[in-house]
């Protein structure tokens, strides 16, 4: 259909399309598209590959910003949660919450229910035959809605209701430049004017210096560490345990080098005026 409206248009495959090898860029080479937005999901190598084996489409990667608990726009939490959808750009960060579990159980109708009271929580299939789950059951509610409950299935290896830290790859723009990477990619939806300027300030300084084959600053990580984060982790760029790429304590993003204290709101009479923040 865009082909058809507008024949010269160029068209870029969005993050959501999960593209992770390059028989995929391949493929919408050969649909006509000019560049394609790799998913986050992918090592230095992998990319090194993509470029080799389709050295005619052009790439954008993700470089800095939140990451998702699942591959782009395949989660269903917050949709399932709030009613809004992560296709739609309105993920409410449903995973980063903070949580607290109750043992719950399955009564004979089919009906979660707390495990020492029978009431009902959230209604779902019965299960086949009478008797308890094959696997535990946990009845979540979030810090800031208490008394809303639902279900949680545990398996043998768990519960999974996870929180990324954010990406930070500029320690890699050297070797994205190398590869041959079209444009890197600042994940800033929700963010402030100020962090989105400062980010991209930041990441122009480390493209410029290894176009110049300058070596990389790393006075540029500790400028990046003044912005509000979750922590930061290399992502899938390189290979690290668990733990490196988990934030277990908190799920907002704070700032570690600042803190807000009140709004500038213009000038009168040659005084800067502002709002204060109230504790």
């Amino acid at each position: 259909m865009v082909r058809e409206a507008f024949p010269q248009m160029d068209i870029h495959l969005s993050v959501q399309a999960n593209a992770v090898n390059w028989a995929t860029v391949k493929f919408w080479k050969q649909m006509g598209l000019t560049r394609v937005i790799l998913s986050r999901e992918l090592s230095l190598e992998e990319i090194a590959e993509i470029r080799a084996e389709v050295p005619d489409m052009e790439l954008e990667i993700f470089v800095h910003g939140a990451l998702c608990m699942a591959y782009s726009g395949r989660c269903l939490l917050s949709g399932y949660i709030n009613k809004r959808d992560p296709n739609q750009g309105t993920c409410t960060n449903a995973c980063r919450w903070q949580y607290k579990a109750e043992e719950g159980k399955e009564d004979d109708t089919g009906n979660i229910v707390h495990l020492h009271e029978p009431i009902p929580v959230q209604t779902v299939e019965p299960t086949l035959g009478i008797g308890a789950p094959t696997d535990k059951v946990f009845m979540l509610s979030e810090a800031q809605k208490p008394g809303e409950y639902m279900s949680a299935f545990e398996d043998e290896h768990g519960t999974y209701i996870m929180n990324s830290k954010d990406l930070r790859a500029i320690q890699h723009v050297e070797r994205l430049t190398q590869l041959g990477v079209h444009s890197l990619k600042i994940e800033g939806r929700t963010k402030s004017f100020y962090y989105c300027a400062r980010t991209a300030q930041v990441y122009r300084r480390a493209i410029d210096d290894a176009a110049a084959g300058k070596p990389f600053d790393p006075t540029l990580l500790t400028t990046l560490e003044g912005l509000a984060h979750r922590g930061y982790t290399e992502g899938f760029l390189r290979r690290h345990v668990h733990e490196a790429q988990q934030n277990y304590d908190y799920g907002s993003s704070l700032s570690e080098r600042q803190q807000f204290v009140g709004e500038f709101t213009g000038v009168r009479r040659g005084w800067l005026g502002g709002s204060r923040r109230e504790e």
